[in-house]
């Protein structure tokens, strides 16, 4: 009989909510069983790697260049069109940042990947995380 070994199960993130994201779930899901809905889909991010373009169940893409990424969640729920997670992983901490909360039908403009940018800033100011190189990337 041959050993049987479990897979490997990859280490697990911390996955974190900025303020205003958590108010943008406020507005697009008023009734706390679409928050906890979201919740779910949002906690699957700790098993994600930036190489994969789904985790779990959900499909996860980049969005353009930019550092950061959106969860789609098309179930459909609360929301007739379903919604996207938009969220960045910050260096060193390797967390997930979760930025954004808004409707698929929502387009994605430069003014919000601005805005999108400004709210990092502020996520990076409170880790104390320098602005100049927040992923930690080399010289």
């Amino acid at each position: 009989m041959e050993d049987l070994q479990p897979p490997e199960i990859p280490p697990r993130q911390e996955v974190r909510i900025c303020l205003s994201a958590f108010r943008d779930a406020h507005v697009i899901l008023p009734r706390l069983s679409g928050r906890a809905r979201l919740r779910r889909q949002a906690l699957k991010l700790q098993w994600w790697e930036s190489s994969d373009g789904q985790v779990l169940d959900v499909e996860v893409r980049r969005i353009g260049e930019t550092a950061f990424w959106e969860l789609l969640v098309d179930e459909g729920y609360a929301v007739a069109a379903g919604y996207r997670v938009i969220f960045t992983q910050a260096e060193p901490t390797q967390a997930i940042w979760i930025l954004s909360v808004m409707t698929l039908n929502e387009p994605l403009t430069d003014f919000l990947i601005e805005i999108l940018q400004m709210r990092l800033n502020v996520v990076l100011e409170r880790m104390h995380i320098s602005r100049a190189n927040p992923f930690g990337l080399p010289n």
